[in-house]
């Protein structure tokens, strides 16, 4: 991302544009003021969401392949996000999603990922 400006936008296809976004919150950018507060507030909850995810593997059942793909997914997402923001202080967010007018909020493929496992989750019933 050194050759793309923050905020700078390149459209792709009509519904799909990379927009270089610096994200210093969580989801949709809450808790984005940036004070030590709450940067050490959101490693400790990602740091803790890991630790359940681990957890949540290491006691089900393992002929589970289902909840164990959706797991790691969502593990991987935690991971990428948490290490973006330990070495940026930031989370990198790129990809813009719309319809028209209407903007879905911008993300990255970790967010994808941990969508991607939860989405998983409720469609086998194992929240």
């Amino acid at each position: 991302m050194d050759n793309f400006i923050l905020l700078n936008k390149k459209k792709l296809f009509s519904f799909l544009n990379l927009l270089y976004v610096k994200n210093y919150g969580i989801a949709f950018s809450l808790l984005s003021s940036n004070s030590i507060f709450e940067y050490w507030l959101i490693i400790t909850l990602s740091v803790l969401i890991i630790f359940i995810i681990f957890i949540k593997l290491y006691i089900s059942d393992i002929y589970d392949i289902k909840l164990i793909i959706s797991m790691l997914f969502i593990l991987g997402g935690a991971i990428g996000n948490l290490v973006n923001r330990i070495i940026n202080g930031y989370v990198i967010d790129f990809i813009d999603l719309h319809i028209k007018n209407y903007h879905f909020a911008t993300f990255n493929f970790a967010d994808f990922f941990i969508f991607f496992g939860v989405f998983l989750l409720f469609l086998n019933d194992k929240f």
